[in-house]
């Protein structure tokens, strides 16, 4: 499975428990920053964006390398470089909220 991480984070002061699993990956893939925005806050928000911003430009110049390419290059831009894409950023979109919880003093536990 490309998403075998999963994280709980645990505040030590009010013993909060948030754990991030496949789903958290795969809405962090789909959404971007929302996500960020969501679980984490507004200043891993601000984090999450360029990620975000460089996610959308990387699909754009997929996009636009594959109209003058044939074939099979055309296919993998079109098709499998999206999906990696999303891959890289749901992984990233992860990292940014681990990083951001740790720095605040939560426990971090890899699952």
């Amino acid at each position: 499975m490309i998403f075998h991480t999963s994280y709980c984070l645990e505040n030590p002061r009010t013993h909060q428990v948030l754990v991030i699993r496949g789903c958290c990956f795969a809405l962090a893939a789909l959404l971007g920053s929302f996500v960020v925005l969501v679980k984490a806050g507004p200043r891993a928000f601000v984090k999450a964006v360029p990620v975000n911003i460089l996610f959308v430009v990387g699909i754009g110049l997929s996009i636009f390398a594959s109209a003058w390419l044939g074939g099979l290059p055309r296919i993998f831009l079109l098709f499998a470089m999206p999906l990696v894409l999303m891959v890289l950023q749901g992984r990233a979109m992860v990292q940014i909220m681990r990083n951001h919880f740790a720095a605040r003093g939560w426990y971090v536990h890899e699952l």
